[in-house]
């Protein structure tokens, strides 16, 4: 944010797909509008992009790790970041949400807040989208998570359009 860095701790948002995020929703422009307008309080935007999106984004475990073992504990050492759960959130479109959701879930109290845009929550294969046997990954950890009785978060925010092919999913 603009002034940064200064001695005060910021909030954080961990993103999924950062440089998508940059260069397809103009996220620059939209967290400067934000913070100028005063709708939101300036945040540092930590930004990820995956090696193997498909692999890592799917709800595995080992990529919620190296966010809650790694990532994390590094951009609290290297930022002016807030140490407090709930100054941080873990964010992400599509496949980008599944991680964002699993990542919370299975390390409950890291994230308080978690923003959740056009997720891929899908929970069994075919259908009239005719998902692949590729999505079988985020069935079964979706299928955990909905057998859980754990929230993964304090905050969520969701959003999705009203005719995209995800709509129905991220209703459920």
């Amino acid at each position: 944010p603009a002034g940064f860095p200064n001695d005060a701790p910021y909030p954080a948002a961990f993103l999924h797909d950062g440089s998508d995020l940059i260069e397809y929703a103009a996220l620059t422009t939209v967290l400067d509008n934000l913070i100028g307008a005063g709708a939101m309080r300036p945040t540092v935007a930590i930004l990820m992009d995956p090696v193997d999106r498909n692999r890592e984004y799917m709800g595995a475990p080992q990529h919620g790790r190296s966010i809650a073992e790694e990532i994390l504990p590094y951009a609290e050492q290297k930022l002016s970041i807030s140490h407090n759960p709930a100054d941080r959130a873990v964010g992400g479109a599509s496949l980008g949400a599944v991680a964002s959701l699993a990542t919370a879930y299975r390390h409950f109290g890291l994230f308080d807040n978690l923003i959740l845009l056009s997720g891929t929550f899908v929970t069994q294969l075919g259908g009239p989208w005719n998902r692949s046997d590729a999505l079988q990954p985020v069935v079964k950890f979706m299928r955990e998570f909905h057998g859980s009785s754990t929230y993964p978060a304090k905050t969520a925010w969701m959003a999705c359009g009203a005719y995209e092919g995800l709509a129905a999913v991220n209703l459920a």
